[in-house]
């Protein structure tokens, strides 16, 4: 194990201030976040813009630079993960950055949708550096502090996707393209920043020849084939991924076509998500699973998430539509215990390449889901503003949800763990490992 003197867990010497290494990492996903989420409520209205006001194809447009969006950001996480562990961190840390600063400055300056997809693919591929932000935290971090750092991770995650959604809306309703400033200087900042203050955490010692079998993003699926449980679970959390994917891609477009909400009432609303999600997912899981058990936490917040679609594709007015809002927030205690079930169905020494799998197919599911909502908002929205035909996306959201409860029901009883009694696993390949989904 590495101690806090470690090489692997110290800084190198002379390459800056160890003691601002955790918090310009903490800055830095911070502002990637910030930077995306001020853009959000105003990149689907710079497409339609392109597409001379044309709705249908500007769901496509935003449907396929979502997509690609994903699609980098699946296959860059391993790729700039390995060249940090060749290179070190802070280049590849550096360099995404930079990126960033690039795509928010060509978004500014973008002539065309070509300009602007080629922006989003680049953004795409500088998000992937979460996965070399989280190597630098581990990197720093003796073991038995690294849960908690992990968790500062997750809460700047959390906070940017709140805050800079709310900034966005009302830029946009000053200047279009007005984000898109604010976004460039925050990323320049954040590079000067860096340049000056974040340290190396991983010695020459340590480092490892790059090799192109570690960038391959589908060899972590393999770990899922290694047991039904786990294979079936990852199913359904993947099926209940699917409505978030639908909505990122067209919830811009369909406010604005059926309801008129302008920048700042769609930031509002991003805000009023992330900031729903973060109190169900901070506070309710805990006395939820205590009062309940997990697996009907999961229900219960399958349920929620699955009517805040039949209201969002059923509401006649903004009002309806904005209240549902709450459960979908609070629906939020799923993913959590999903997560938490699908963690105890894992052998010990297989936790990190579960979890690495399940958030490779949740990027996989962001890149095809698009394809899905899109077609669907052109066919049923545009056009239809009026008619509850115009819903047909976010039923699709709600099917997908209620399927994916039902899968994940039906793979534990299929498998023996029945709802109220804790259950051996052994006997689908893992011994002395318990799988509890008590009632």
């Amino acid at each position: 194990m590495s101690g806090p003197s470690s090489p692997l867990s110290s800084p190198q010497k002379g390459r800056g201030r160890p003691a601002a290494a955790l918090p310009f990492i903490l800055v830095t996903v911070f502002l990637d976040m910030l930077v995306m989420g001020i853009s959000a409520p105003v990149m689907p209205e710079l497409v339609k813009q392109f597409t001379g006001g044309d709705v249908a194809s500007a769901a496509w447009w935003v449907g396929f630079s979502f997509s690609g969006f994903s699609l980098l950001q699946f296959v860059g996480a391993p790729f700039l993960g390995a060249l940090s562990d060749r290179f070190g961190r802070r280049p590849i840390i550096l360099l995404s950055v930079f990126g960033l600063g690039i795509n928010q400055l060509a978004l500014v300056f973008a002539p065309s949708l070509f300009w602007y997809l080629a922006g989003r693919l680049v953004a795409g591929f500088c998000a992937a550096n979460f996965a070399t932000a989280s190597a630098y935290m581990a990197d720093i971090t003796p073991p038995e502090r690294r849960a908690r750092n992990f968790g500062l991770i997750g809460a700047a995650f959390g906070i940017s996707f709140i805050i800079g959604p709310a900034i966005g809306g009302p830029l946009g309703d000053y200047g279009l393209r007005l984000p898109f400033v604010v976004g460039a200087v925050l990323a320049g900042l954040n590079l000067i920043y860096g340049l000056f203050v974040l340290p190396e955490s991983l010695p020459r010692a340590a480092r490892q020849p790059f090799s192109w079998r570690s960038c391959n993003p589908l060899a972590a699926f393999a770990v899922l084939f290694q047991r039904r449980l786990t294979l079936g679970l990852a199913m359904g959390s993947m099926l209940g991924v699917f409505g978030m994917g639908v909505l990122q891609a067209i919830w811009v477009l369909y406010t604005g076509e059926r309801f008129g909400w302008t920048a700042t009432a769609n930031g509002l609303s991003l805000a009023a998500i992330g900031l729903l999600v973060a109190i169900a997912q901070g506070a309710l899981v805990g006395p939820s699973v205590r009062w309940l058990g997990e697996a009907r936490t999961m229900v219960l917040g399958g349920v929620l998430t699955a009517l805040a679609y039949f209201g969002f594709a059923f509401s006649p007015a903004s009002l309806p539509f904005a209240l549902s809002l709450i459960p979908f927030g609070l629906g939020g205690v799923a993913g959590p215990t999903l997560q938490s079930i699908i963690s105890r169905s894992a052998a010990a020494g297989q936790q990190g390449a579960i979890m690495g799998a399940l958030m490779g197919l949740q990027s996989l599911v962001f890149a095809i889901s698009p394809f899905i909502g899109s077609p669907l908002f052109a066919r049923y929205t545009v056009g239809a503003a009026g008619t509850l035909l115009a819903g047909v996306p976010f039923l699709f959201g709600a099917i997908a949800t209620v399927l994916s409860l039902v899968l994940t029901l039906a793979v534990l009883r299929w498998l023996g763990h029945e709802l109220a009694t804790p259950r051996s696993i052994a006997a689908d390949g893992v011994e002395g490992t318990a799988l509890e989904v008590e009632g």
